[in-house]
């Protein structure tokens, strides 16, 4: 069976969202972003065709930074897959981003996912850091003393947030990456800068924590503390959910044992998530 790939057009949204509807429990949400995406002129989205032109697989390929570029949301329609073209997205994706002057590109896999796993493996990637997705929903509890709970960090406590992060166990777990939303790209200090003066970043005695209220949920992408303070840190940004009156709490940190047990004791529930990475060769 012969197939090409080409760059995504609106037309070809219609083809995709029905069998993309179900693919994990919870559904999915390319469907309903492609039209978005497509518009998007930092996105390069493309599909595999078939000979009449029927688009059944999908790829969206951005860059991060100058040099590091980004490839997800690959589906592939359940009547053709092993044929071979995911790879052949994942290659135009990876020369997507070099034509962009990426040094770099990632991509990221549940770890339960053994055939996603093996796929990319074969494809040259290698398995960078290892993340820790955190769930917890949140229920009403005493707050904590005064002295324990978030304050916000003001622009003058950037550079030792950064500096205690940037040289940490979490750190060099994380090769120095950070998650935005579930993508991941090489963290700099002026995102805890940016972070500050969005008011998103706050500390306690314990640490650092990023807590941005998104609807109902808080969304951590970013803490520094030490292992022996991880109880006081998550308690802590529990309690930060319950003065915003927040329904949830997700966290994404570096997964480490010690990180995953104090989720694990701290009432998260926790999947774990592989970020991937490979060189791009300078044309």
């Amino acid at each position: 069976m012969s197939f090409r790939v080409r760059a995504a057009r609106m037309d070809d949204v219609a083809h995709i969202a029905p069998w993309t509807a179900d693919t994990f429990e919870w559904g999915d949400y390319v469907g309903t972003a492609l039209p978005e995406w497509i518009a998007n002129p930092d996105f390069y989205v493309m599909v595999s065709e078939l000979e009449n032109g029927t688009p059944v697989a999908v790829c969206r390929a951005q860059m991060l930074s100058d040099t590091e570029g980004w490839l997800d949301a690959a589906r592939v329609h359940p009547d053709h897959r092993r044929l071979g073209l995911g790879n052949a997205m994942n290659q135009a994706g990876v020369a997507w981003t070099a034509e962009r002057g990426a040094r770099v590109v990632r991509l990221a896999v549940e770890t339960d996912n053994e055939s996603a796993t093996r796929q990319v493996a074969n494809l040259g990637y290698r398995e960078t850091c290892l993340w820790a997705y955190g769930h917890h929903e949140v229920a009403t509890s005493d707050r904590i003393p005064e002295a324990e709970r978030l304050r916000p960090s003001h622009s003058s406590d950037v550079d030792g947030a950064w500096m205690f992060w940037s040289t940490s166990e979490l750190a060099l777990a994380a090769h120095d990456l950070f998650p935005q939303g579930w993508l991941w790209r090489r963290m700099r200090v002026e995102d805890l800068e940016a972070y500050a003066t969005q008011k998103n970043l706050f500390q306690n005695p314990a640490g650092w924590v990023v807590a941005d209220l998104r609807e109902d949920t808080v969304v951590s992408s970013f803490i520094a503390m030490a292992p022996a303070d991880a109880p006081r840190v998550f308690r802590a940004l529990i309690d930060h959910a319950v003065e915003a009156r927040a329904l949830s709490i997700e966290v994404k940190l570096p997964s480490t044992p010690w990180t995953v047990e104090a989720l694990a004791r701290s009432g998260f529930k926790t999947k774990e998530v592989a970020v991937f990475s490979k060189a791009v060769a300078i044309s």
